[in-house]
């Protein structure tokens, strides 16, 4: 099978190195290079390739815009679609599960993680997606993950603290991303996310909290992630059963020898294995903006969760001690630490609704910061009223998350408070 590799990217070593025996590379074409030969072999200008006898053309960009665009100007120039391949977009989609990273999130930060951070963050999904390192003026670390609440937040703390010490010795600051009003109130180990949030964190059964008093699931938590593995593997296959989609499955197999694949190795080479043990999600994948449709849908159907409609109170006094004990800790972590306690604005309908919804949520919580003042300093940065974040829209992701445009908004309007 005779290719064509457009593009000099740092994915063409992944294409070259498991391109498949049968496959013979005839040539490159490239926009900026522009010399007779490469690699010993031609350089094709993008005039001559309707003159070249290929099967075909395997474009090695690893930037999903300058894909298309080259993609739009093979057609131009009458290369049928069909025989025109975006690689790096497949190979991403069907071959990242492989990858080999640490199981727990933390670890996978920490462990890239250089040894003169200044802060920590903590924190729910809101602040894993909202509040980005990169703006703040002090060395952060974001530790925050989707769903979490303070039971595993206080671990990952715990895992800073006792399995990277040599992490710790220049903390001044934390910031907590307290959610909403209800934060007190929360137990993802009892919810129907559970799973999920295991999935995500990487924590597992050794590491359960009161996951077994969970009455949306039956099993363990290996067990229910074996299930929810199995159903995805179904929905995958069953996407292949759209023609386009087998026939792209069957072109890639027919050129690459997908079992002998390594990803983490080709992800090593090509230096992208760390943005999967970054602390802030890549630019690329927070660029959307809410839609019409989902901001018509919040009107419609906004109903109160159980958060906001029953009062746990077995997990009410439970995470009461959990957060003394994680304030404690970063009091020895550092006994002049600065800790700011931060409420991020969702979107504009959800925001107001919450805010109505939300009032005796809204005084329970601040009652129960009172409390631990008696002991603690800490500064609370309530942003939930700040009407220049929540009711621009080009700021969300979706109702309840910025993108990456309000995650630099916010963190510099944050970090005007910090050491302030």
């Amino acid at each position: 099978m005779k290719v064509i590799i457009y593009g000099l990217d740092r994915s063409r070593k992944v294409i070259e190195r498991n391109l498949r025996d049968n496959c013979e590379i005839v040539g490159y074409c490239d926009d900026f290079y522009k010399l007779g030969t490469y690699s010993d072999k031609n350089l094709i200008s993008i005039d001559e390739i309707k003159n070249i006898d290929f099967d075909y053309i395997i474009i090695s960009s690893m930037d999903k815009e300058r894909e298309e665009k080259i993609r739009k100007k093979l057609i131009d120039i009458g290369i049928e679609e069909n025989k025109i391949w975006k690689f790096f977009s497949f190979y991403k989609e069907i071959m990242t599960f492989r990858l080999e990273l640490p199981l727990k999130r933390s670890h996978r930060i920490l462990s890239n993680m250089e040894n003169d951070i200044e802060g920590v963050i903590l924190g729910i999904s809101h602040g894993a997606v909202g509040i980005n390192p990169k703006y703040l003026d002090k060395k952060f670390c974001n530790l925050a993950i989707p769903m979490q609440d303070l039971y595993y937040n206080l671990k990952q703390l715990k895992t800073l603290v006792y399995e990277y010490p040599e992490k710790i010795k220049n903390i001044k600051y934390a910031i907590i991303d307290m959610y909403t009003y209800t934060y007190f109130n929360y137990d993802i180990s009892m919810t129907n996310n559970a799973v999920s949030y295991y999935e995500n964190s990487g924590y597992r059964d050794d590491e359960k909290h009161n996951f077994d008093d969970n009455k949306n699931f039956n099993g363990t938590i290996m067990e229910e992630l074996d299930k929810k593995q199995h159903m995805y593997e179904e929905n995958h296959d069953a996407s292949f059963q759209d023609k386009a989609r087998q026939h792209q499955m069957d072109v890639f197999c027919s050129l690459f020898d997908v079992d002998a694949i390594d990803v983490t190795y080709d992800y090593k080479d090509i230096n992208i294995y760390k943005d999967y043990c970054a602390d802030f999600p890549l630019k690329s994948d927070r660029e959307k903006i809410i839609t019409d449709e989902e901001i018509e849908e919040l009107k419609r159907i906004e109903t109160p969760s159980s958060l906001q409609t029953l009062q746990f109170n077995k997990t009410l006094a439970e995470n009461r001690t959990v957060f003394r004990e994680l304030l404690q800790l970063l009091n020895e972590i550092n006994e002049d630490i600065k800790i700011y306690l931060v409420l991020i604005p969702e979107y504009n309908e959800r925001e107001l609704y919450l805010q109505k919804q939300e009032k005796f949520w809204k005084e329970s919580f601040y009652r129960t910061l009172e409390i631990f003042r008696e002991d603690f300093k800490f500064t609370v940065l309530d942003f939930k009223e700040y009407k220049e974040l929540y009711t621009n829209r080009d700021y969300y992701f979706d109702s309840g998350h910025f993108n990456y445009k309000g995650s630099v908004e916010f963190t510099e309007l944050l970090n005007t408070y910090i050491d302030y």
